[in-house]
């Protein structure tokens, strides 16, 4: 329903939700394929570079460049991101929140496979570089057992192997969400940034869509046996996605009525937004090409002048050759008569 006034959504500071507070680090939890990587550019810009870490494989990025960092640099930390698990507080002096993105478990799997098979050499060791969903399942790969289940309840799942995941690690899973400041659910994207907003305080969320891979086939299209076995491997983290709507639900609540406002006013200027950065995507495309077609030109230009220099040098060599010398001498001499 269309909000008839704007006096709600200017006044949306109080709620009973709990907050950021100012000494407190945020550490996104970052899982993979759950729309992650839009949140963290909307999270990026609101921490100085200086005070933020990046956790990844790249240089400047590993855990040992984390400890590498000086006790002063590490206790100033206000913002670390990266595909960590539950735990990595522990690595830190000053108070520390959670925040993270749950994605409905058997689609997060068929999407992390295709992702990982069109960049194998990122991400991959040659012998897990797998041509087919089936291969990828097979391999026992923890990634496609449990995976959000474990990444959330931290170390302790590194005792449980491939297949032997048990409630135990749920239950630890959802007492450890139960304690994160925010829960979002990809499928819910625009409503949780609503309520993320409220939680941390930021106040820019308009988003457009990163990582998101269009040459996936879609759910329908594949072999409905490999979907049963994403789903058997995944029985906690369903249970658990469904625990993290239950938290965002709740979050909601808190909010009051001001969010479906709040909904309706943000759902309209992202789409503008999306608009405006897909047409500046075709125009930056453009520009791109023109540049393309310029260079080439003056690269043809440029061969042409080398043409025509050449072509010179050779008509002079020519002028002054001895040939060239004895032609002109023969057609200045008169024709004799006969």
């Amino acid at each position: 329903m269309k909000p008839s006034t704007l006096a709600t959504y200017q006044d949306l500071s109080q709620t009973d939700l709990e907050r950021l507070q100012p000494h407190e680090a945020l550490i996104f939890l970052h899982l993979m394929k759950t729309g992650g990587t839009s949140l963290f550019k909307l999270l990026k810009q609101h921490y100085p570079k200086e005070l933020t870490f990046h956790y990844g494989s790249k240089p400047g990025r590993t855990l040992t460049d984390f400890h590498q960092l000086s006790a002063e640099k590490r206790d100033h930390l206000k913002f670390l991101h990266g595909h960590l698990t539950f735990g990595f507080h522990h690595r830190l002096n000053q108070p520390c929140r959670y925040v993270t993105m749950l994605r409905e478990p058997v689609s997060r799997v068929v999407s992390l496979y295709y992702f990982l098979y069109q960049n194998p050499r990122r991400y991959l060791p040659d012998e897990q570089q797998c041509q087919t969903l089936r291969e990828f399942l097979d391999l026992g790969c923890l990634d496609a057992d449990n995976d959000q289940t474990r990444r959330i309840a931290g170390p302790i799942s590194d005792q449980f192997k491939f297949g032997e995941c048990t409630t135990e690690l749920l239950d630890i899973a959802k007492q450890n969400l139960s304690q994160f400041l925010f829960v979002g659910i990809t499928e819910r994207f625009d409503e949780s940034l609503i309520a993320l907003r409220h939680s941390i305080g930021i106040d820019r969320v308009l988003y457009a869509s990163f990582n998101k891979n269009s040459r996936k086939p879609k759910q329908t299209e594949i072999d409905a046996s490999d979907l049963d076995v994403i789903t058997a491997h995944s029985q906690l983290d369903i249970e658990l996605y469904q625990y993290g709507n239950d938290l965002l639900d709740e979050a909601i609540q808190k909010i009051g009525d001001s969010f479906h406002t709040e909904y309706y006013f943000f759902s309209q200027a992202n789409q503008q937004y999306r608009s405006a950065i897909t047409q500046l995507g075709s125009v930056k495309k453009k520009i791109k090409r023109a540049r393309k077609k310029l260079k080439q030109t003056r690269q043809r230009r440029q061969a042409l002048k080398q043409n025509i220099h050449t072509i010179q040098n050779e008509m002079k060599g020519m002028v002054q050759s001895r040939f060239w010398r004895l032609w002109q001498r023969l057609m200045q001499l008169k024709p004799s008569k006969h």
